[in-house]
């Protein structure tokens, strides 16, 4: 059967025309790929079923996700609510969110590296201890193949959520004068935050120190 524009569709099974009729009600570019395709009849029951015999190509085993189960971190829900924050304190709303209630450990970032197929780090932390030496670029690609490996959505968290995290007591372990990545942009840089100076912006061009990063499990959908 040949429609409007040239495209051709033969019906295998014989005389059962309502396949091909409907191929006929779809748009163009839909019919173009039934005529592409090669499809075949199965018999039953007197009826002809038709299937595209080529696999589509999303099953093609290249684009199948290889990424193992990974540990989810641990983590700690702050309620949506105002905050004083920043230095002279001033009031502000931050979303309910989910942080990590301690920076990602060089073993943790070891596993990352090894599944992801990267270089080994040439960070000088044991494993135990806060990675450091990670650039920003390097912590958002973890926080990818976190999200990948959970099916969960996981980033690095904001300036205010990381700060509002901080000043609450007992609810990050310390991590003493380590500065950590955030999603936040100031002043031409994204913005470093410390535990030893919470309210204190920090840039990765201010000087030598260790840097490391936590993650934030997104909870509004973001």
């Amino acid at each position: 059967m040949t429609f409007t524009g040239g495209t051709t569709v033969t019906c295998v099974g014989g005389s059962d025309t309502s396949f091909a009729l409907q191929i006929a009600a779809y748009p163009l570019y839909m019919r173009k790929k039934f005529a592409c395709a090669d499809l075949a009849a199965i018999g039953r029951g007197g009826e002809s079923l038709y299937r595209v015999g080529t696999p589509p190509a999303a099953y093609s085993p290249s684009r199948v996700s290889t990424v193992r189960a990974v540990v989810e971190p641990d983590v700690v829900v702050v309620p949506a609510g105002d905050a004083l924050l920043g230095d002279p304190p001033r009031t502000e709303h931050v979303n309910v969110f989910a942080i990590a209630r301690r920076p990602v450990s060089a073993a943790e970032y070891a596993v990352y590296l090894a599944e992801d197929r990267h270089e080994p780090s040439r960070s000088s932390s044991s494993p135990d201890r806060p990675v450091d030496g990670v650039t920003w670029a390097d912590a958002v690609a973890y926080c990818r193949w976190l999200t990948l490996g959970t099916g969960r959505i996981y980033r690095l968290p904001d300036e205010r959520e990381w700060e509002k995290a901080a000043r609450s007591a007992g609810m990050l372990e310390p991590s003493g004068d380590l500065r950590e990545w955030t999603n936040s942009w100031q002043d031409g840089g994204r913005v470093l935050r410390s535990a030893a100076e919470p309210a204190k912006r920090f840039f990765a061009a201010d000087g030598s120190g260790p840097i490391g990063f936590r993650v934030v499990r997104g909870m509004t959908g973001r």
